[in-house]
């Protein structure tokens, strides 16, 4: 009974207690019939408190708050009426009474507790009231005494009551959680299945109505069988190890195994087997879960299916494609194809700083649906190359596929070089055009001068050398025409003929000479060191090389000198010399933006005019090529106003194997690099007695100087130098030899130094030999005959090539 129901129950007891009572009063005091004042009052508020309980919502909600103010204020009424009328022991038997009937309706001990202090205040307040103070102090201790014996009976059945309620809400929790359970079970969409783990083979005991509709079987076929049932042929035998192995080991295990249905219709089984536990840590059951996702694995399949495609469309596709997910202003590489990783390696952090230049376009694609188009350039194995980027959207994604068309920019730019090319080509040919005419028109106008005027006499001595000297200078420009244009085709015929070097260089020098000394330049020419030998060759294409280059010096040079330096040096390869020709001028100088071009057909130096210096601009073009034939390299050095040095270096055959020592018939040539002045007079002195030439370097670098420079037989290396030690430049000596493929010239260590470790950091950087300080005449001797000549050595002996006083 709710406490709603109570307070009305008592609320109508206590008007029929009211009436009663009052009809009581009136029948033991006859001489008042009418009822009391109070009870009326007590009757009329009973009666609309009681109407109120049907109708109010506020007494509705507090009923139970209500119903113990109520039964105090009934009590206290009636204290106060019995008290009047003096019938103390039907007060007492009310009280008591009314007390007897709370403590039975109470739900537990401290609201009996709350309703007996309440009761006993009423009655201390009475005490003050009362006519009668010593009836009023036993109605008091009766009621204390009569109160406690009931407290103390009423008390242990509350308890009882209270532990069977709270018993009795923890089964009604306990069913309703049941319940619960068994409809969350009963209508959850994954099918459970409950097996016994203690029994062999773990049957089923309890399947749920999802299980049944997933597989098709009924709970009544399934009881007692192995899960086992619901596999296949073509379920994956690793799967079944799996369960097989939770299943013993009484652990969990997860896996999408391939299961059948009842119809032998395959479907795809996500299955969770979890062991259940008692108290003793004990497996008793299995609780398996199992949901239906062949759908899922379907899409997963067709998902791999259109990714092992794409994989393979983009395997076999020739232009680099990567995916890649913007993320939050970020690219996160996700995927790229085999010719990616040609440009970017591995899908690493490492491929972003190339594209930084391009996130914002690749993150603009993410706006809109249209694909968009690009070129770019990107750093690739140490060379850029040029990428046509399509960029475009893939849900989430964006792709972008790379088409390498650095060939194609590479022959867009080949072809544009080509055309300016052409156009220079066509110009310099319009130039030569005008200036073969121009060279043809010179003679061949002499020579008619000269057959015109022979009409009317005989040649003149002056009309002869004129008509010889345009008759020459035109053969020369035809043959000169002639070679260039059968060089160009593969076509010239180079001869193998002996000749002498040393008359072919002084051949030239006297050809040039008066017209050098006629410019008043001063004309030098040093060929000590250019045997007198004969060699195999092409004497009229070498003649052709040094006619060009003196021809070139004499006409850019106004003033100071021209000088040839002619030498021959050893050759690595046995049985060959190095011819080397050195011309000096002290001409106008090349310009460092011509320094390209100088080798060029149809080149001038001031193309805007081209008669300042006669020629048809093809000399030094034709000279490299035809010395490039010969196995030998030109190469110069220039300063724009200061003048121009070319040298050439052919390689020469001597005829005969006497000729190839006719190099001892001459002074040694020697560098000495020392930078004590008194040790370089001491030097001096010594071989001043011989058959030598010194030249002096006062430190590394001027030793190296003259020595690329120059031709040497020896050099006699100071260590300890100024600016380069004397180990430096033997090495870079050393490196010259070898690049120019020269054999290696004696170098003779000068040290103070006698240990071991000096002498052999001497030969560590290239020294021949080693020469302690001070030095002796006859030490200085002996080593100028073991190594003052290369071809002495080769010879087997050592030979006097000095004489002395």
């Amino acid at each position: 009974m709710n406490h709603l129901k109570m307070l009305r129950l008592y609320v109508g007891l206590s008007l029929i207690a009211i009436l009663v009572m009052g009809f009581l009063s009136t029948w033991m005091n006859p001489k008042d019939p009418n009822l009391d004042i109070t009870e009326i009052v007590f009757l009329l508020i009973g009666i609309l408190f009681l109407t109120a309980t049907f109708f109010s919502e506020k007494i509705k909600k507090n009923s139970e708050l209500l119903l113990f103010g109520y039964l105090w204020v009934i009590s206290a009424g009636a204290f106060f009426s019995l008290m009047q009328q003096h019938y103390n022991s039907m007060l007492l038997i009310a009280v008591l009474m009314m007390y007897f009937i709370i403590s039975q309706i109470l739900p537990s001990l401290n609201h009996l507790k709350i309703y007996m202090v309440a009761i006993e205040l009423e009655l201390i307040l009475f005490l003050f009231i009362s006519d009668d103070f010593k009836k009023t102090v036993y109605a008091f201790v009766v009621f204390i005494l009569a109160s406690t014996i009931i407290y103390l009976a009423t008390g242990k059945r509350l308890q009882m009551i209270t532990k069977y309620q709270e018993t009795e809400n923890a089964l009604r929790v306990m069913v309703q959680e049941k319940n619960l359970y068994e409809r969350a079970v009963r209508d959850v969409g994954t099918g459970v299945i409950i097996a016994d783990a203690l029994v062999s083979g773990f049957p089923i005991i309890y399947v749920n109505d999802a299980f049944t509709s997933i597989t098709g079987y009924t709970s009544e076929e399934v009881m007692g069988r192995s899960c086992k049932f619901l596999q296949g042929k073509d379920t994956k035998e690793e799967h079944r190890e799996q369960i097989r192995t939770a299943l013993n080991h009484h652990s969990k295990v997860q896996l999408e195994i391939l299961n059948y249905r009842k119809n032998h219709e395959p479907f795809w089984n996500e299955l969770v087997i979890t062991p259940l536990k008692d108290e003793a840590g004990i497996t008793t059951h299995f609780i398996g879960l199992q949901t239906d996702v062949t759908k899922r694995q379907q899409l997963m399949q067709s998902e791999q299916q259109s990714r092992d495609m794409l994989e393979r469309v983009l395997r076999d596709l020739k232009d680099a494609v990567i995916v890649m997910r913007p993320d939050q202003l970020q690219l996160q590489p996700v995927m790229m194809n085999a010719a990616a990783q040609a440009i970017f390696t591995s899908l690493d952090r490492s491929i972003l700083p190339q594209l930084d230049a391009y996130k914002e376009l690749i993150f603009s694609i993410m706006s809109g649906n249209e694909a968009i188009e690009q070129e770019i350039q990107l750093q690739v194995d140490e060379g850029i190359r040029s990428y046509r980027v399509v960029i475009s959207r893939l849900n989430e994604l964006v792709m972008l596929t790379f088409n390498d068309i650095t060939i194609h920019k590479e022959s867009e730019h080949q072809l544009v070089m080509n055309k300016i090319d052409l156009e220079h080509r066509n110009q310099a040919k319009d130039q030569f055009m005008q200036m073969l005419s121009q060279e043809f028109r010179t003679p061949l106008n002499a020579m008619i001068d000269i057959a015109r005027e022979q009409e009317h006499g005989v040649f003149t001595s002056e009309e002869k050398l004129k008509l010889k000297y345009s008759s020459e200078h035109l053969l020369f420009l035809i043959d000169r025409f002639l070679d260039y244009s059968a060089m160009e085709n593969g076509e010239l015929h180079i001869a193998a003929l002996p000749f002498n070097l040393h008359e072919l260089v002084l051949e030239a020098s006297d050809k040039y000479r008066s017209d050098i000394e006629n410019k008043l330049l001063d004309f030098r020419v040093k060929v000590e060191q250019l045997p007198n030998i004969l060699v195999l060759g092409d004497s009229q294409r070498v003649m052709q090389i040094v006619d060009t280059l003196l021809d070139n010096a004499m006409k850019f040079t106004q003033q100071g000198h021209i000088e040839i330096v002619a030498a021959v040096r050893p050759h690595r390869e046995l049985g060959k010399l190095w011819f080397m020709l050195t011309i000096k001028d002290t001409g106008v100088g090349i310009s460092e933006e011509m320094a390209d071009d100088i080798f060029q057909p149809f080149f001038q130096l001031d193309a805007a005019s081209p008669r300042e210096y006669e020629g048809m601009g093809f000399g030094l073009a034709f000279s490299r090529r035809l010395t490039e034939t010969l196995g030998g390299t030109i190469s110069y050095q220039s300063r724009l106003g200061e003048g121009t040095t070319f040298v050439m270096k052919l390689p020469v055959t001597p005829a005969s194997p006497e000729d190839s020592k006719a190099r001892l018939d001459r002074k040694l040539s020697i560098l000495l690099a020392e930078d004590n002045i008194d040790n370089r007079n001491l030097f001096l002195a010594f071989v001043k007695k011989m058959n030598c030439s010194v030249d002096v370097a006062v430190n590394g670098f001027e030793a190296v100087k003259a020595f690329t420079e120059g031709s040497y037989d020896m050099v006699f290396m100071d260590i300890q130098m100024p600016l380069m030690d004397g180990y430096e430049a033997t090495r870079l000596i050393r490196t010259w030899e070898l690049s120019e493929g020269f054999e290696q010239t004696a170098i003779i260590a000068l040290t103070a130094h006698a240990f071991e470790e000096h002498r052999r950091a001497s030969y560590e950087a290239g020294c021949t030999d080693f020469l302690e300080k001070p030095i002796f005449m006859d030490q200085l001797f002996q080593m100028i005959r073991r190594y003052g000549f290369g071809s002495a050595r080769e010879s087997g002996g050592e030979r006097d090539v000095w004489t002395t006083d």
